[in-house]
């Protein structure tokens, strides 16, 4: 693209001025375009002017045909500018139904109709190459931004573009994307590079996926690559004197069979006048507006073979993340494993002493004595809670307060100093016992349901109180 085109191009026009197109002949071309309401999935073309327009930089930007079942449409690429078909008698107006201000954004993105409504995806702009989807807002006259999962920078409008629009399952394919921004330095002179992964937009919900990574045959063939038009099965493109169709959806390459392929290349090196493909169904249709020329050829998928190239291989990341699912499940029944049998362990150890009274599981690792457990304010603590058990009543919480020595201390001193204190108490008690019973419980208060009460099962005070006197 010209410097000077570009530097007008990020310029925003002050004037919205409703120009109308010269007619043009209602040629075959422009006639079987308006002869239905099918959706053409792409109209290729060669820098066809359908529109006359005077004002610089306008009149050097590309025109790009779009079919809907609303009619059809000329897009200024670059400019934001959109153009409806009108027949008059024998010829056809454009007639600009836009009121875009700014422009240069969206210098060579990829136009098509989805629902009838015309969208924009991807271009450059504004230093730096988008991944951006716009749609044409008819109310407004406007475009507005579509927001997508991610954005994945595209440039169009070159011979070697990998790209379809599959309109029966609503996707549009991509086999690299062009990754430009003048705003990040680069390690050289060059400031584009291609990001080669395959990728696939939902046009339903609007979501990028990434199939594969593009393979070495496509990368190295590239430059001979030439896209003609969406068909109804992959992408059409010539690959040197070849034509072939580029299955994203399948991962696979088609080729024409010989006897077909002869009599296609034969029309179209006859139609060497030709600027302008698209299918209809499956047939092939290519002509020229301005000299009235056109022509078609019916096509089947049963005209192709496939060939052994794949378009691009599947992603390693896949089988990493296989292997880390695997090992994370690994990890996983280990543990499993080590927790069944800890408490097999456990399990068998109760079973083994059923009538075993508390003091004997205290003895189970070792001789142990009250002071070799617990401590002097625990040890305090728990003979209260032990002798008011074995008298039937439970011990309220400033008796806990006057036992700990925080009578004096701030409600939230208090708290914490009695939670920490039985919960050591307990913990000690589960770790010697190998039980998960807390040795000192609580109940609400019965004359004031906001505080509690602690206490030791009956069962249990007398053999705590024979362990803590256990000399």
């Amino acid at each position: 693209m010209k410097i000077k085109v570009l530097i007008f191009l990020l310029l925003p026009v002050c004037v919205f001025t409703k120009s109308i197109a010269q007619k043009i002949s209602l040629s075959g071309p422009l006639k079987n375009l308006l002869a239905d309401n099918k959706l053409i999935p792409s109209i290729s073309w060669e820098n066809s002017d359908y529109v006359s327009i005077k004002e610089y930089p306008f009149n050097t930007m590309p025109q790009n045909l779009i079919k809907n079942g609303n009619g059809l449409f000329v897009f200024v690429n670059s400019s934001g500018r959109l153009y409806q078909a009108n027949r008059n008698g024998d010829s056809i107006e454009f007639n600009r139904i836009d009121s875009t201000i700014y422009f240069g954004y969206d210098c060579g993105s990829y136009p098509f109709s989805y629902n009838d409504s015309i969208y924009t995806l991807g271009g450059y702009g504004y230093w730096r190459i988008n991944g951006q989807l716009r749609v044409f807002i008819n109310q407004t006259k406007q475009w507005d931004i579509v927001k997508l999962n991610e954005e994945i920078p595209l440039l169009w409008g070159n011979s070697t573009d990998m790209i379809w629009y599959d309109t029966k399952d609503r996707k549009i394919f991509i086999g690299y994307g062009t990754i430009r921004d003048e705003a990040v330095k680069t390690n050289g002179l060059n400031e584009a590079s291609y990001l080669y992964n395959v990728c696939a937009l939902d046009l339903v919900t609007k979501d990028w996926q990434k199939l594969g990574t593009l393979s070495n045959y496509f990368r190295e063939k590239k430059p001979l690559l030439k896209d003609i038009t969406s068909s109804p099965w992959g992408q059409l493109a010539a690959l040197g004197n070849k034509l072939i169709i580029i299955d994203y959806a399948n991962n696979r390459v088609l080729s024409l069979k010989p006897p077909v392929e002869d009599v296609v290349n034969s029309l179209v090196a006859a139609a060497a006048y030709s600027n302008l493909y698209y299918f209809k169904d499956s047939t092939l249709f290519f002509g020229n507006i301005f000299k009235n020329n056109l022509d078609s050829i019916q096509l089947q998928l049963s005209d192709f073979i496939v060939s052994g190239e794949k378009i691009y291989t599947t992603d390693s990341s896949f089988s990493k993340n296989f292997l880390i699912f695997i090992g994370c499940i690994v990890i996983i029944g280990i543990t499993i494993l080590v927790i069944r049998n800890k408490r097999k362990k456990n399990k068998s150890l109760n079973e083994k002493l059923p009538f075993q009274s508390t003091v004997e599981k205290f003895q189970m690792k070792e001789t142990l004595k009250a002071q070799t457990v617990y401590d002097e304010k625990e040890l305090q603590l728990l003979m209260l809670i032990v002798n008011h058990s074995l008298q039937g009543r439970t011990t309220s919480v400033d008796e806990l307060n006057n036992c700990l020595g925080v009578t004096r201390k701030n409600v939230e001193i208090q708290k914490k100093q009695r939670s920490d204190t039985i919960m050591s108490i307990n913990k000690k008690y589960h770790f010697v016992t190998i039980s998960q019973e807390d040795l000192i419980q609580k109940k609400r208060s019965e004359p004031d349901k906001r505080a509690f009460e602690y206490f030791i099962e009956y069962s249990k005070a007398k053999e705590v109180l024979d362990f803590l006197n256990k000399v």
